[in-house]
């Protein structure tokens, strides 16, 4: 709870020196692309995490290896692809 607390008064403290520093019309710009990696970054994740929980340790109590050898390169993808691909996407959408 507490750290909840302090994450959410660090994020809105840092909107507002980022608002002062560089002006309302590059900030208006500047939350729309963090409203959007938000939404993407979101729906990137598609339960990738949750999936993680479930299965890993269904896969290693029945020695599928295969099984989780594919999970592990399909999250490593999706790590290291598809959240940057979107962050690229939302910052070149912000620019229009």
């Amino acid at each position: 709870m507490v750290l909840t607390v302090l994450s959410v008064g660090i994020g809105y403290t840092t909107s507002i020196l980022v608002a002062r520093w560089i002006g309302p019309q590059a900030f208006k710009d500047y939350a729309v692309t963090i409203a959007s990696i938000s939404l993407l970054s979101t729906l990137a994740e598609a339960g990738v995490g949750k999936f993680a929980l479930k299965y890993i340790p269904e896969y290693q109590s029945q020695k599928a290896w295969p099984l989780l050898a594919g999970f592990l390169r399909f999250s490593i993808f999706a790590g290291l692809f598809d959240k940057p691909v979107s962050r690229v996407n939302c910052c070149l959408w912000g620019n229009n």
